[in-house]
């Protein structure tokens, strides 16, 4: 299940079209940009998948080391406000219903837009204050991550 298609480490072109092909992939996969018409949760790439069973803490370190080990990257959260506002960095946020295991990423593409990805559809480009406002509603735990290639941080 390794098959990582034009990863990139600075934030990727918003291009639906380009996804055609792989309706049913994930949002976790749009997220890190990797196209398979399947659909993938965190874990899938090393093994461990996660699912509804799966604890907050564990779906965070399971993510953690998938990020590290597949694809060579180091992730820092971002927990100040302001710094989740700054556009034009690798970033992805995690949208975790609480204590259910379910979960939605989004990425942020080239120029600070966000986007997301359902299973089923094309992406779809996010309004970064809707995003932001949302996610502050408090009916969801919300994590952002910045990556960067190891070793370039």
């Amino acid at each position: 299940m390794k098959q990582v298609n034009d990863f990139y480490y600075e934030a990727p072109r918003f291009e639906p079209e380009r996804w055609r092909g792989c309706v049913e992939a994930s949002c976790y996969a749009y997220a890190l940009n990797v196209r398979v018409n399947k659909l993938v949760l965190i874990g899938d790439f090393i093994g461990r998948r996660c699912t509804s069973d799966t604890s907050d803490g564990e779906l965070d370190e399971v993510l953690m080391e998938e990020l590290e080990c597949i694809f060579d990257y180091e992730a820092e959260e971002i927990t100040d406000e302001k710094e989740r506002l700054k556009a034009g960095q690798r970033r992805i946020f995690i949208e975790k219903s609480v204590h259910t295991g379910f979960y939605h990423m989004f990425r942020e593409d080239e120029g600070g837009i966000w986007s997301h990805k359902m299973p089923g559809g094309l992406p779809q480009r996010v309004d970064r204050i809707a995003l932001l406002n949302r996610l502050a509603s408090g009916c969801t735990t919300v994590k952002c991550y910045l990556l960067t290639r190891k070793g370039l941080a």
